[in-house]
């Protein structure tokens, strides 16, 4: 069965069920790298306006899985109530959503009807919602498992941590409780929702144009630096360069101008894109520490890309109290991609340089330092630098 919608001039067909469920989904980049995403956010909505006019009847008629060749299908599609499904069986999914956002649709409403949903039809309907629909409806919804715990029940602020380590290791595991109290607990209390991360999304944006880019010429797109020698290379935006004159005189100037933007109230960023062993850690901790101490300013380091969806977004989407160093080096190794022309050493670089452009868009504070060959020795040269910035 095809689905189409048309937006302005534009008419976009999905070939089936399947696909139209893919486009119609949030932007994510896992799904842009295994090919299902939206090629655009206009095709997205087209998706999302075509699903609206299907029926919810349809998910019976066509499995996403064929029946066949599934259990999983075969056990929903066999134990399906048809009578739980009677009043809700003539919605499409936008009106199933409209339904299920009614103040007449309550508790009891919902667990009489649960029996004849499907994942498929509960998925479906999930993408046509606002983050505020599905808390709306979520909060209909009464499951309590009385056996372990009574999370859920109203007027009870609960948090469920799933603490986990490659290798078991306890204090893993506990820093992983630890960090599931702060963001999902602690966050609840204070109002935010840590999974709302715009700027997170900007990078990832970028990251993704510059990737593209970079399989179409066989790398990424060529950079002007500030200043550039054997070893060590500068880069920095058009209105952080006006800011930073002394770049061009080399590091140690460089890094002291960066350092002198400090204000009180201000805190400093190291952004390290290498890899995270403990001789990098300790010989740009030492440098960090030296710039606390010092200055009397808060400090972090942090190594990329895994710092980007926590405190990534904090950097981008915060006040800007931060300045920052971004640290990024020649790769020492390169793992390739199926099915790509370019390995995982070219997605780290468009990772740092698609947040360091995001940075840089929101007025931030950066300069970026690229290290050439030999890794140690250029983490020592920064370290160094900046130690002299604040002697």
């Amino acid at each position: 069965m095809h689905f189409a919608h048309t937006i302005g001039a534009q008419r976009h067909v999905f070939n089936d069920l399947k696909t139209l469920l893919a486009k119609a989904s949030p932007a994510r980049s896992g799904d842009y790298l295994a090919g299902l995403a939206a090629a655009s956010e206009g095709e997205r909505m087209a998706a999302r306006m075509a699903l609206a006019d299907v029926p919810l009847s349809v998910f019976l008629n066509e499995a996403l899985v064929p029946y066949e060749d599934d259990e999983v299908t075969r056990l929903i599609l066999d134990r399906h109530d048809a009578q739980a499904f009677g009043p809700i069986a003539s919605l499409t999914v936008g009106e199933f959503r409209n339904w299920l956002l009614l103040h007449e649709t309550d508790s009891q409403t919902l667990a009489s009807v649960a029996p004849g949903i499907t994942p498929e039809m509960a998925a479906a309907v999930g993408k046509l919602m606002r983050n505020q629909d599905l808390v709306a409806v979520a909060r209909k919804c009464r499951v309590v498992t009385r056996f372990r715990n009574t999370i859920g029940l109203p007027g009870r602020l609960s948090v469920r941590l799933q603490p986990n380590h490659p290798t078991d290791d306890v204090a893993g595991i506990l820093a992983s409780a630890r960090e599931g109290l702060a963001y999902g607990c602690g966050d609840a209390v204070i109002g935010i929702n840590p999974f709302d991360q715009p700027d997170v999304e900007a990078s990832k944006v970028e990251t993704k144009k510059l990737f593209a880019e970079a399989e179409a010429s066989g790398a990424l797109p060529a950079e002007t630096p500030l200043f550039s020698d054997d070893a060590i290379a500068l880069y920095a935006d058009p209105q952080n360069a006006d800011g930073l004159k002394q770049a061009t005189d080399g590091l140690e100037p460089a890094l002291k101008a960066q350092i002198a933007r400090l204000k009180d109230g201000d805190y400093l960023g190291l952004l390290a894109y290498v890899p995270r062993n403990a001789e990098a850690a300790g010989i740009l901790q030492e440098a960090r520490i030296a710039v606390r101490d010092t200055r009397k300013v808060a400090t972090c380091l942090e190594f990329g890309p895994r710092f980007l969806h926590s405190t990534g977004q904090a950097y981008k989407g915060g006040p800007d109290t931060g300045v920052f160093l971004q640290i990024t080096a020649d790769p020492s190794q390169d793992l390739p991609i199926p099915g790509r022309s370019l390995g995982f050493a070219t997605v780290v670089a468009a990772q740092a340089r698609g947040d360091f452009a995001v940075l840089a868009e929101r007025g931030r504070r950066a300069l970026r330092v690229h290290i050439k060959g030999d890794l140690e020795a250029g983490l020592k040269r920064i370290a160094a630098a900046l130690k002299a910035a604040v002697a």
